[in-house]
């Protein structure tokens, strides 16, 4: 059996997309992260955003693993005590990153592997406690341009993975006794600032800003790239989506299913 990985949509009044379809609300998600979930031996579930708590836990009795896909918009600030920065281009989307930030504490608790991408990284972080820059450009000048103008599927700047990481061991094929650079793709406007309560950093950009968190224990992973627009060319990002579905496979196999 393969295992199963609930899939995080987004949601959105319909004006978004047709001006025709204002007051419709909307359940969408990019379908590449549902291919790479597939290619790496995973049935992709897609998980609407919720309100009721019990749906929540039926859904995570029967799934295997959790991706929290990433997306156009923002955690709230006040979701990590902060107001606001005007200017700062901040698009918080309240009933999404409530839903996300309950879906990763339900999930840790019950020992699921989460694999968390770009908004995904930041919704992990803030759950446990982080914060976040609410803008780049604003709060952190000296940082690289972590908004590519290149197509995504290309690789814009590089990452240094730290040695005796979770993040390390999915990448590459051997154990590292240093740091080992790899290159991402980076469309993103904030970022890790302070780090949540049980994670580690796992990766920095060149410029110092966190790029990846986990978790001390067990498989709760953050990237802040998007890993399902590389890994059809780039075998590391292919290794970190396969050793995701393994860690679900020995979720399903603890659990008996």
């Amino acid at each position: 059996m393969k295992p199963l990985i609930g899939v995080t949509a987004d949601i959105d009044d319909g004006s978004r997309f047709k001006k025709r379809l204002k007051g419709k609300r909307i359940v969408h998600l990019w379908e590449r992260y549902l291919i790479a979930v597939s290619d790496a031996g995973g049935t992709p579930v897609l998980l609407p955003v919720g309100r009721d708590r019990e749906d929540l836990r039926v859904l995570l009795s029967r799934l295997d693993g959790i991706l929290i896909s990433g997306g156009a918009f923002d955690v709230p600030p006040d979701f990590y005590g902060e107001r606001l920065l005007r200017e700062a281009g901040v698009k918080p989307k309240q009933e999404r990153s409530r839903f996300e930030r309950e879906l990763v504490l339900a999930a840790g608790k019950r020992g699921l592997p989460i694999l968390g991408i770009c908004g995904g990284e930041q919704i992990i972080n803030v759950a446990f406690g982080g914060s976040l820059f609410q803008d780049i450009g604003q709060q952190y000048p000296s940082g690289l341009e972590h908004e590519q103008k290149i197509p995504p599927i290309q690789v814009s700047h590089s990452v240094v993975v730290l040695p005796g990481t979770l993040l390390s061991r999915s990448l590459f094929l051997k154990p590292i006794a240093t740091a080992k650079t790899i290159r991402v793709n980076s469309t993103h406007h904030q970022a890790v600032k302070k780090l949540g309560a049980g994670l580690r950093v796992a990766a920095r950009a060149p410029d110092g800003l966190i790029e990846a968190v986990e978790s001390k224990r067990g498989f709760i992973l953050g990237v802040q790239w998007h890993p399902e627009l590389l890994y059809p060319k780039h075998p590391e990002h292919a290794r970190l989506w396969k050793e995701f579905i393994k860690a679900a496979i020995r979720s399903s196999c603890e659990a008996g299913r």
